[in-house]
């Protein structure tokens, strides 16, 4: 190995061990067992170093993507969702080294906005090709909706997994977010629409917030209940996982969050499920209001 290449693997390692401002020059070039005068030679300071990392984590994106593509032994939404997950997984690995550089970085500023343009449009680019092929051109009018869309999820999962220190399995991610793919494709409501309740707010008035987070767990109780009793489902567990990850959003009070709704949608795509999925949502969104004192 190449000393830049030494340099820039064992700072990758030491900034994941003791995180980014606590990564001084000397502990890299200790852990190289290299002099300082030798690592200047290779980068004027940390945040060249960081930049090199980013940049060595998109080219390792854009052959992963490159390999899916070249893989032919599967199927193009399969290729979706390989992507999906790569890309999910890439944005998780440089989250730190993104916020530290926005933070702190003044005299190449120009450069790491350059570098994210490119970085946001080869991934743009991966998306729209890869939905493309997998639903067909008759989707091109809301392909970029569906980008957003996509997008958004992959951020609140990077949040999850930072905040909550939560552990998501791979496929979950990517089958999760195609089920999300799927309703929007097919105008189905992710997000349910808060005059649902117009007509009963005579009724809904006399219930307290306590109430209706009864309400709110006891549909989900009911819910695993169906899912538990129901031998035939083959996603029983994702379902199930599903359910787990509501409970922890509801215990937040995040009754707005996109990842509850998204979680909300999945499990909507179980028919057995659908009654329960209307009454947790009308109630979801009278919550969410509360909440934000609407």
């Amino acid at each position: 190995m190449n000393k830049k290449l030494l340099i820039i693997e064992e700072a990758k390692k030491l900034f994941i061990e003791k995180g980014i401002n606590n990564t001084s020059i000397d502990d890299i070039s200790k852990a190289c067992k290299i002099s300082k005068a030798t690592f200047y030679k290779y980068f004027e300071h940390k945040e060249s170093i960081i930049m090199s990392i980013l940049k060595n984590c998109q080219n390792d994106l854009d052959n992963s993507c490159k390999n899916i593509d070249s893989n032919f032994d599967i199927q193009s939404i399969d290729k979706l969702k390989q992507k999906i997950i790569a890309i999910w997984e890439y944005k998780y690995k440089i989250y730190d080294l993104n916020s530290y550089i926005a933070r702190v970085f003044s005299k190449n500023n120009e450069d790491f906005n350059k570098l994210q343009q490119i970085n946001r449009a080869h991934m743009i680019s991966e998306y729209r090709k890869s939905l493309l092929m997998a639903y067909g051109y008759n989707i091109r009018d809301i392909v970029w909706d569906v980008i957003f869309v996509i997008d958004g999820l992959i951020y609140e999962f990077i949040i999850l997994m930072r905040n909550n220190k939560q552990h998501f399995d791979p496929d979950f991610v990517g089958d999760f977010i195609l089920n999300i793919i799927e309703n929007t494709l097919n105008n189905k409501k992710v997000f349910m629409s808060k005059d649902i309740l117009n007509g009963v707010e005579g009724y809904e008035s006399k219930l307290t917030y306590k109430d209706y987070e009864d309400y709110f767990y006891q549909r989900l109780s009911e819910m695993k209940d169906i899912i538990n009793k129901n031998s035939e489902l083959e996603n029983k567990s994702r379902l199930l996982k599903a359910i787990d990850e509501i409970e922890i959003q509801a215990n937040s009070n995040n009754f707005d969050s996109l990842i509850m709704d998204a979680m909300i949608a999945y499990l909507a795509t179980e028919r057995s499920l659908t009654d329960k999925i209307d009454s947790l949502n009308r109630i979801k969104d009278k919550l969410g209001d509360d909440i934000n004192g609407k």
